[in-house]
């Protein structure tokens, strides 16, 4: 994975690419501040999107997600954009 190779990175967009699933070493990059994973085919975000501890934004617009409501327990201190 290439991701793992960027866990410095604060911000991500992913927006407009059709992704179905998350690559697992994304939840490992843990200085990662705004991830936009708008317009793609993402149906579940996996729990440990609460590792990421520093996220502010979460961008899932777009995206046919069934657990919305989880994703926001987890992540409360996050703005979650759907």
């Amino acid at each position: 994975d290439g991701i793992s190779k960027m866990n410095g990175l604060k911000l991500l967009i992913l927006r407009d690419n059709e992704i179905r699933q998350l690559p697992s070493a994304l939840f490992d990059m843990e200085k990662l501040e705004t991830l936009d994973l708008k317009n793609n085919q993402i149906r579940e975000i996996p729990d440990r999107i609460k590792n990421l501890k520093n996220l502010k934004y979460l961008g899932l617009k777009g995206n046919p997600i069934d657990n919305i409501d989880t994703i926001k327990k987890l992540l409360p201190g996050t703005m979650v954009d759907y």
